[in-house]
């Protein structure tokens, strides 16, 4: 064994796994132990580490204490995707109210631990490393509720100090918990300086309307401080429903969205969230015109409810009985700051708004196939006459045909199922 190739070693290692596509990320699978191969003889070793540290998936479950254990630096230069899990846990004897109760001084010891095992990564030209975080509650609802007053001010209490992580290329978190507040969320987003790719998504549930809208300004005052190497950008946050007092019509986070789009490097920007027209458009654009210098792809998934207190759908989303339906007039709004936008837009390759009604009503503009209709309008939605006027324009700027293709519901008459 000590005589065979490396070439043709490597060959049997890689027939005993398999990749699996998951989108942003794939993932690479082994049908038997890898470990027990490296004990074959010594030139086994790294090829065996190279696959084995190459996906790396950690929890609470099974300790970082012991991962930094394994995790030398020269296994860690094998590793390209890791996925780690924290739960917040309950602990049953700690005194009511502290914040060791809720597992926050835990949490934050193990998001230290981690950033500390990954500074170990060697240094490369490119950074090559995808790292999906995510957090979770381990409470019921009920006692969710119950705490919820006791642990909103001790989250904050506690500053974070992480190294820098250069390694990182791709950088997803989902915080299924209220109690990581986002400003923390995105301190660790920028001590990643060569981030690419940043995919984040917070949970729509607080235990306020006034907390879940001081959530949404926390994350449109740190956009602006994320890397300036960032070239691609995806949000999902839905706040709860607002109330009579908290509605307003100018809205931070759609505003700093609007200014974060324009920002040079920027290439793909996509936001699920509750946001206003004016994410595409600013309301008080004067003399100078906004512009897009890099953006190739805007996408906007509005929530049902503005932050404004319009409603962008009426009805309920619900296919056989009471199907909602696209607010033309909201809908048309968003349409035109849209176009306006895309004009703007030099390199624009996709630009679309999901109305998110039962029909899946749509707008999107794509520059890429120029032989195709460059407009494409799904669903329900019904476009005013202002609306194809500014999307005529927008076509005529990137030298398009203005044609327009609309796909409409099939209803049970027109869909048979012989067909």
């Amino acid at each position: 064994m000590d005589r065979l190739p490396p070439e043709i070693t490597s060959k049997i290692i890689s027939c005993l796994t398999y990749t699996v596509d998951s989108p942003p990320l794939s993932r690479t699978i082994s049908i038997c132990p890898l470990a027990p191969l490296a004990t074959i003889c010594r030139n086994w070793q790294p090829l065996v580490e190279a696959f084995t540290f190459r996906d790396l998936h950690l929890s609470t479950q099974n300790g970082l204490t012991s991962a930094r254990k394994i995790l030398t630096s020269s296994r860690l230069s094998y590793l390209r995707r890791l996925r780690v899990h924290i739960r917040f846990h309950q602990q049953r004897h700690a005194p009511n109210g502290t914040t060791k109760a809720f597992g926050l001084e835990r949490i934050y010891d193990e998001i230290t631990q981690l950033f500390n095992i990954l500074t170990q990564i060697p240094y490369g030209d490119e950074p090559l490393v995808s790292l999906r975080l995510s957090f979770h509650n381990d409470l019921p609802p009920n006692v969710i509720r119950r705490v919820a007053t006791l642990t909103s001010s001790a989250s904050s209490s506690r500053p974070l100090q992480l190294p820098d992580l250069p390694m990182i290329s791709y950088f997803e978190l989902k915080n299924i918990s209220y109690r990581l507040t986002a400003s923390r969320a995105f301190y660790m987003t920028m001590r990643m300086p060569r981030l690419r790719e940043l995919s984040l998504e917070f949970s729509s549930f607080m235990p306020s309307n006034e907390e879940s809208l001081q959530r949404g300004i926390e994350i449109a005052q740190s956009l602006a401080k994320l890397p300036r190497s960032i070239h691609n950008f995806s949000l999902r946050y839905f706040p709860c429903e607002y109330s009579n007092d908290t509605i307003s019509s100018e809205d931070s986070l759609t505003r700093q969205l609007c200014q974060f789009s324009q920002r040079e490097g920027l290439k793909d920007l996509t936001v699920y969230g509750r946001v206003e027209p004016t994410i595409f458009w600013p309301a008080d654009s004067d003399s100078t015109a906004p512009h897009w210098p890099t953006l190739k792809s805007f996408v906007v998934h509005p929530g049902n409810i503005l932050p404004s207190g319009k409603a962008l759908t009426v009805g309920e989303f619900e296919r056989d009985h009471h199907p909602s339906q696209p607010n033309n007039s909201v809908a048309n709004e968003f349409c035109r700051t849209a176009a306006r936008c895309a004009a703007h837009m030099p390199k624009v390759e996709y630009c679309s708004v999901s109305i998110g009604d039962s029909s899946w009503s749509s707008l999107s503009f794509c520059t890429v196939f120029p032989e195709d209709p460059c407009l494409n309008v799904a669903g329900k939605l019904e476009l005013e006459q202002e609306t194809l006027e500014q999307w005529s324009r927008a076509a005529r700027v990137h030298n398009l045909d203005f044609r327009v293709c609309i796909k409409t519901p099939k209803t049970p008459e027109e869909d048979p199922e012989e067909d």
